[in-house]
Protein backbone atom coordinates (compact mmCIF):
# COMPACT_ATOMS: atom_id res chain seq x y z
CA UNK A 1 0.00 0.00 0.00
CA UNK A 2 3.23 2.07 0.41
CA UNK A 3 3.57 2.53 -3.76
CA UNK A 4 -0.38 4.34 -3.66
CA UNK A 5 0.64 6.21 -0.79
CA UNK A 6 3.22 7.84 -2.79
CA UNK A 7 0.92 8.48 -6.01
CA UNK A 8 1.93 5.51 -8.00
CA UNK A 9 -0.48 5.43 -10.12
CA UNK A 10 -1.63 1.05 -9.76
CA UNK A 11 -3.03 -1.11 -12.17
CA UNK A 12 -6.42 -2.78 -11.40
CA UNK A 13 -5.89 -6.60 -9.52
CA UNK A 14 -8.21 -8.55 -8.53
CA UNK A 15 -7.66 -11.57 -6.22
CA UNK A 16 -9.44 -14.52 -6.70
CA UNK A 17 -8.20 -17.31 -3.96
CA UNK A 18 -9.62 -19.98 -2.10
CA UNK A 19 -9.44 -21.98 1.18
CA UNK A 20 -11.80 -23.78 3.22
CA UNK A 21 -13.49 -21.81 5.96
CA UNK A 22 -13.00 -18.24 6.00
CA UNK A 23 -13.11 -18.39 10.09
CA UNK A 24 -10.01 -21.27 10.04
CA UNK A 25 -7.92 -20.39 7.28
CA UNK A 26 -8.31 -17.34 5.39
CA UNK A 27 -4.24 -16.61 5.96
CA UNK A 28 -3.32 -13.00 6.05
CA UNK A 29 -6.83 -11.64 5.82
CA UNK A 30 -6.42 -8.52 7.99
CA UNK A 31 -3.97 -7.49 5.42
CA UNK A 32 -5.42 -8.26 2.73
CA UNK A 33 -8.93 -6.57 3.40
CA UNK A 34 -6.73 -3.90 4.63
CA UNK A 35 -5.53 -3.59 1.04
CA UNK A 36 -9.01 -3.67 -0.25
CA UNK A 37 -10.12 -1.11 1.83
CA UNK A 38 -7.46 1.12 0.87
CA UNK A 39 -8.83 0.28 -2.95
CA UNK A 40 -4.99 -1.54 -4.00
CA UNK A 41 -7.25 -5.15 -4.40
CA UNK A 42 -10.60 -6.36 -5.36
CA UNK A 43 -10.98 -9.44 -3.08
CA UNK A 44 -12.76 -12.37 -4.86
CA UNK A 45 -12.48 -15.30 -1.85
CA UNK A 46 -13.94 -18.49 -2.42
CA UNK A 47 -14.56 -21.27 0.60
CA UNK A 48 -15.20 -24.99 -0.05
CA UNK A 49 -16.82 -25.34 2.95
CA UNK A 50 -18.91 -22.63 3.03
CA UNK A 51 -19.71 -21.80 -0.66
CA UNK A 52 -21.91 -18.79 -1.37
CA UNK A 53 -23.97 -18.58 -4.65
CA UNK A 54 -22.61 -21.83 -5.33
CA UNK A 55 -18.78 -20.80 -5.25
CA UNK A 56 -16.87 -23.32 -3.32
CA UNK A 57 -13.41 -22.74 -5.56
CA UNK A 58 -11.66 -19.84 -7.10
CA UNK A 59 -12.06 -21.09 -10.69
CA UNK A 60 -16.08 -21.11 -9.48
CA UNK A 61 -15.63 -17.69 -8.87
CA UNK A 62 -13.35 -16.55 -12.22
CA UNK A 63 -16.26 -17.90 -14.23
CA UNK A 64 -18.67 -16.16 -12.35
CA UNK A 65 -16.94 -13.14 -13.08
CA UNK A 66 -16.82 -13.83 -16.37
CA UNK A 67 -17.11 -10.69 -18.17
CA UNK A 68 -15.08 -8.87 -15.31
CA UNK A 69 -12.26 -11.61 -16.20
CA UNK A 70 -12.60 -11.34 -20.18
CA UNK A 71 -12.42 -7.49 -19.54
CA UNK A 72 -9.29 -7.49 -18.01
CA UNK A 73 -7.60 -9.84 -20.54
CA UNK A 74 -9.02 -8.08 -23.38
CA UNK A 75 -7.36 -4.74 -21.63
CA UNK A 76 -3.84 -6.08 -21.33
CA UNK A 77 -4.47 -7.73 -18.18
CA UNK A 78 -2.18 -10.94 -16.59
CA UNK A 79 -3.09 -14.80 -15.00
CA UNK A 80 -0.61 -15.61 -11.94
CA UNK A 81 -1.77 -19.19 -11.09
CA UNK A 82 -0.66 -20.13 -7.73
CA UNK A 83 -1.79 -23.86 -6.07
CA UNK A 84 -2.32 -27.29 -6.96
CA UNK A 85 -1.53 -28.39 -9.78
CA UNK A 86 -3.55 -31.29 -9.92
CA UNK A 87 -6.71 -30.19 -9.52
CA UNK A 88 -6.63 -25.59 -9.75
CA UNK A 89 -4.36 -25.14 -12.28
CA UNK A 90 -6.29 -27.51 -14.99
CA UNK A 91 -9.77 -25.70 -13.96
CA UNK A 92 -8.51 -22.24 -14.58
CA UNK A 93 -7.20 -22.82 -17.84
CA UNK A 94 -10.75 -24.26 -18.58
CA UNK A 95 -12.56 -21.10 -17.18
CA UNK A 96 -9.77 -19.27 -19.41
CA UNK A 97 -10.12 -21.47 -22.48
CA UNK A 98 -14.05 -21.30 -21.71
CA UNK A 99 -14.12 -17.71 -21.54
CA UNK A 100 -12.20 -17.34 -25.07
CA UNK A 101 -14.09 -19.87 -26.62
CA UNK A 102 -17.38 -18.05 -25.79
CA UNK A 103 -16.60 -14.93 -26.41
CA UNK A 104 -14.81 -15.12 -29.35
CA UNK A 105 -16.19 -18.19 -31.05
CA UNK A 106 -13.29 -20.01 -30.95
CA UNK A 107 -12.96 -23.46 -31.32
CA UNK A 108 -11.05 -25.72 -28.60
CA UNK A 109 -7.76 -25.71 -30.80
CA UNK A 110 -7.88 -22.10 -31.09
CA UNK A 111 -8.73 -21.74 -27.56
CA UNK A 112 -5.93 -23.90 -26.96
CA UNK A 113 -3.33 -21.78 -29.05
CA UNK A 114 -5.10 -18.31 -27.34
CA UNK A 115 -3.78 -19.77 -23.84
CA UNK A 116 -0.64 -20.77 -25.28
CA UNK A 117 0.37 -17.59 -26.52
CA UNK A 118 -0.97 -15.52 -23.41
CA UNK A 119 1.48 -18.24 -21.30
CA UNK A 120 4.35 -17.64 -24.40
CA UNK A 121 3.90 -13.69 -23.40
CA UNK A 122 4.13 -13.89 -19.94
CA UNK A 123 0.37 -12.98 -19.24
CA UNK A 124 -0.48 -16.79 -17.99
CA UNK A 125 1.92 -17.86 -15.15
CA UNK A 126 1.33 -21.04 -12.99
CA UNK A 127 3.30 -21.24 -9.97
CA UNK A 128 2.10 -24.58 -9.17
CA UNK A 129 2.65 -27.76 -6.59
CA UNK A 130 2.14 -31.38 -7.08
CA UNK A 131 -0.50 -32.47 -4.19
Amino acid sequence: MQAQADGADLAPLTLYFGCDDPDLDFLHRAELEAAAAAGVVTLRPAFSERPVGGVRFAQHAMARDADAVWSALEAGGRVLVCGDARRLAPAVREVLMQLCRDRTGSSEVLAEEWLAALSHSGRYVEDVYAG
